[in-house]
């Protein structure tokens, strides 16, 4: 799992405490594949991952970070509440390279993308952040 992570020599065990915050304050549960991820490779760069879901071409340039100086998981949460565009169950996980955002769904644990110029409808891209992390991985595999 996380073959799509490119450095894989490192650890960022301050996500612990984060993730432990972050909880309490949204009143969420971090999936426990989600937890992993961040304890393990936080802001750690990966491969550009491409992949098809129902047709539609796709892609995750960045994972969202936990820890960061800007545009983390924190600063894009409270910028989604701000602008009262999305439900408060959706949380940040990645982004494409063209500036849409793809969200677990904190309820479901099922991750949409929302397209910057249309946040109406929002694509189902997995039934699970597992089943995300999957295809990400598979897109290194098969390109």
């Amino acid at each position: 799992m996380f073959d799509f992570v490119i450095n894989k020599h490192v650890e960022h065990l301050e996500c612990e405490e984060k993730i432990i915050e972050l909880e309490k304050k949204y009143g969420i549960k971090f999936p426990d594949m989600l937890k992993i991820y961040y304890k393990k490779y936080d802001a750690e760069q990966i491969f550009l991952c491409k992949f098809s879901v129902k047709g539609i071409n796709l892609e995750v340039a960045k994972m969202v970070p936990l820890v960061a100086e800007k545009m983390s998981f924190e600063e894009l949460v409270t910028n989604d509440r701000e602008d009262a565009l999305l439900p408060n169950t959706m949380y940040p996980i990645a982004r494409d390279r063209g500036g849409n955002y793809y969200y677990w769904d904190s309820d479901s644990e099922e991750v949409y993308i929302y397209f910057c110029d249309d946040y109406d409808n929002p694509f189902k891209v997995s039934d699970s952040i597992v089943a995300f992390f999957e295809m990400l991985d598979n897109s290194i595999k098969n390109d």
